[in-house]
């Protein structure tokens, strides 16, 4: 029994070893392992959080802790990075210097020269902390300036792809506005109008070439309206020589309607219309003219001398 009891006790310990060993292999991965992505960062940390329960207490304990004050610290400063309306541009600056920071930060932590002992990480026993005291140091597991910087690069190429992502299946609009009704330019005109400011400078050129587009389409459009209202308004116009017979009441028409066009005429126009203009007064001055001397004509004779010598005194 004894020796049963001995045989079972050294099956455990072997199994304990082995899985010792299974887990010091996973704890060697994760030093294979670099953090270049959010992914395979959140994944390390995943992994590493696990692996310090089961290495509390034992020669590996300080070398887990490592791992877990280096991707956690990363971690948290990833959390603050710029996740707004910012261009790729902007942002690939503000996170050049946002990071750079970081890691003099980190740098500093892991030196011993900054340290909270009361900060913990998450899943750590009351009163521990995974920030290393004061006077402990830590040997950085990679290199920590070109794990930030394919960080940074990583979180860039997520805003360049944001950017196509918005103008790409609007590209096609440029052939769209060529032949768009009024209609259609003010609903395109509104959606160019949203375009999110997060856009690449190259891709709010695009934008800003489809505005030009969309203005000179809606000047030709409205150019073509124009045109269309002048044309209609020009059709009640006899031509000049047809003028002669038409009666008072439709001259009068005419010479206020010459007078009120429903847009401002160009040069070219007015010069078209100058003809027609001439002879509607022409022949409206002649029908005065006949009606007067048709009134006179019905004056006494006495009436139409003292008319013909106020005439006289006035033609001087």
């Amino acid at each position: 029994e004894v020796e049963a009891r001995v045989k079972a006790i050294a099956q455990r310990q072997q199994q304990l070893r082995d899985c010792l060993a299974q887990q010091r292999q996973r704890l060697g991965a994760l030093y294979a392992m670099t953090p270049t992505s959010a992914e395979t960062l959140q994944e390390m940390l995943t992994q590493v959080q696990h692996l310090r329960e089961i290495f509390l207490e034992t020669p590996d304990q300080d070398e887990v802790h490592g791992l877990v004050v280096q991707l956690q610290r990363i971690a948290e400063d990833v959390a603050t990075w710029e996740q707004g309306e910012v261009p790729p541009e902007r942002l690939s600056q503000v996170l050049a210097q946002q990071s750079a920071d970081q890691l003099a930060g980190l740098l500093g932590l892991l030196s011993g020269e900054e340290g909270d002992p009361g900060e913990g990480v998450e899943e750590g026993r009351p009163g521990e902390s995974d920030e290393p005291e004061k006077s402990d140091e830590i040997e950085p597991v990679w290199d920590l300036a070109a794990v930030y910087q394919a960080l940074v690069q990583e979180r860039v190429a997520a805003a360049e792809r944001r950017s196509e992502d918005w103008i790409k299946p609007r590209r096609p609009l440029r052939d769209v506005i060529a032949r768009a009704n009024a209609a259609e330019c003010e609903r395109l005109a509104h959606e160019l109008d949203g375009a999110p400011g997060y856009l690449a400078q190259a891709h709010q050129e695009e934008i800003a070439a489809m505005r030009e587009a969309l203005a000179q389409r809606r000047a030709a459009l409205d150019a073509e309206a124009r045109a269309a209202r002048v044309q209609r308004w020009r059709e009640q116009f006899p031509a000049a020589d047809a003028v002669a017979r038409l009666d008072k009441h439709r001259t009068e028409q005419l010479l206020q309607a010459l007078r009120e066009p429903p847009d401002p005429l160009t040069a070219a126009e007015q010069a078209a219309l100058e003809p027609i203009g001439n002879a509607l007064h022409a022949h409206y001055d002649q029908m005065s003219l006949d009606e007067i001397l048709a009134r006179i004509r019905r004056l006494s004779q006495v009436r139409q001398r003292e008319l013909y010598g106020m005439l006289a005194a006035e033609l001087g």
